[in-house]
């Protein structure tokens, strides 16, 4: 009795430290998603010393904020999915959307305030070259996903 009861309290252990652990691997997976961007980015740009140093605070910046705007958008997400499955009121399903609009301006926002820093600190040949970067990268990223 007292062996199923320890396996019993390590298997609750066990979950209880993933449970915890979950948001830092998240965490974690956006940090090396972003880290991965930057080199790929400084690669296909050709980015020299200088321009390392110029533009890495932008990109700092903004993938900090990117990711708790991410946040705030999967979390206003879960809500709406959540109003949805309670058969809501109109007025408060609305409300639920409104929010992932919010969510979703804030996130354009912070990719064109991006694309302006970065605009203004590389010539127009590497400007070019950003954007079709960043369309072919994530591109990569989502077949990756679907793989």
């Amino acid at each position: 009795m007292k062996k199923y009861l320890w396996s019993i309290i390590i298997v609750l252990l066990l979950f209880t430290k993933v449970a915890i652990s979950e948001p830092y691997i998240k965490q974690k997976r956006f940090k090396d998603f972003e880290t991965l961007r930057i080199l790929r980015l400084s690669q296909e740009l050709e980015l020299s010393e200088e321009e390392i140093r110029k533009v890495m605070p932008v990109f700092q910046k903004y993938s900090e904020e990117r990711r708790l705007l991410l946040f705030e958008y999967r979390k206003a997400l879960m809500e709406l999915e959540e109003t949805l499955q309670k058969e809501p009121k109109s007025d408060i399903l609305m409300s639920r959307i409104l929010q992932v609009e919010t969510c979703m301006k804030k996130l354009d926002k912070n990719r064109w305030n991006e694309w302006e820093e970065i605009k203004a600190l590389l010539p127009i040949q590497k400007q070019a070259r950003y954007l079709l970067f960043q369309d072919m990268f994530f591109r990569e990223i989502l077949r990756f996903h679907k793989q």
